[in-house]
């Protein structure tokens, strides 16, 4: 039995891979940007000033008059991250519960401060 170790053979079916990967790779971070700019195009239709939703790469800052922010992070098979600038946690959902999310987000941001009613 004779082994046959043909390096070059083996580095250029590597590279091969790497360059079809890295191809891959850009397409779907070029889907990924687009599916971003048309959430932030969606955001700032639906919901006026002082709310501005700008996109950067793969996600969004969506931010209110009042300085809460808002990042939408687009990933893969149509889901989301989700993360409040003031919590560290981060949501991973999908679609229609990230639409419903920033909803509520939105509608919790904007609701007037709560003013001190005194009863006499």
């Amino acid at each position: 039995m004779s082994d046959d170790f043909n390096f070059s053979e083996r580095r250029s079916e590597r590279l091969i891979k790497e360059v079809r990967e890295a191809g891959e790779n850009r397409i779907r971070q070029q889907k990924l940007g687009e599916r971003a700019l048309a959430l932030a195009q969606a955001i700032r239709k639906e919901f006026l000033p002082p709310l501005q939703a700008e996109p950067d790469g793969t996600s969004i800052k969506v931010q209110d008059g009042k300085g809460n922010i808002l990042f939408i992070g687009v990933l893969d098979e149509d889901k989301y991250s989700l993360q409040v600038s003031d919590i560290m946690v981060q949501h991973k959902v999908p679609k229609n519960e990230m639409m419903d999310l920033v909803d509520l987000w939105v509608e919790t941001a904007t609701l007037p401060p709560p003013q001190n009613q005194q009863t006499v």
